[in-house]
């Protein structure tokens, strides 16, 4: 009977988020090997290798169940989310039916072409306030805009 155990760490923290635990090893018929039944020291680095495979998967999970429940707060307050990159093309928009009453335009033609060429007049406040986030890296909030 063996035994190998090895931590599975946060990647940004390095914090032991779990355990990988191989127990009983068996041979291959395939690979004769001189420590039959035993771990090698080959298995402890692909077991480690493992584990570093894992606690990124586990991470992953935990973003996309983090992003799940953001979406869920932003929809429980019925407001619209929309991300641009920073050529102010949209890439996301979480209720693509109130595009066209909030831009005068569908997605696929916001997701083509630089949302600020065209809503510059009709929505001036939207333009200023996404240039003056992407120019200065701050925060802004609008209340009752028109």
């Amino acid at each position: 009977r063996s035994l190998l155990c090895v931590p599975i760490r946060d990647p940004n923290t390095g914090n032991v988020r779990g355990v990988l635990q191989l127990c009983n090893k068996r041979t291959s018929t395939l690979m004769k090997q001189s420590n039959e039944g035993s771990f090698t020291v080959r298995d402890q680095v692909m077991a480690e290798m493992m584990a570093v495979q894992i606690a990124i998967c586990l991470r992953t999970l935990s973003l996309l169940e983090n992003a799940k429940k953001n979406k869920e707060r932003i929809d429980s307050l019925h407001a619209n989310m929309i991300t641009f990159d920073t050529n102010g093309k949209m890439q996301y928009v979480s209720h693509e039916h109130e595009l066209e009453q909030l831009f005068g335009t569908n997605f696929e033609d916001l997701s083509k072409r630089d949302f600020r060429r065209g809503v510059e007049y009709s929505n001036p406040e939207l333009v200023v306030s996404f240039n003056r986030v992407l120019n200065h890296g701050t925060t802004v909030v609008v209340r009752n805009y028109e």
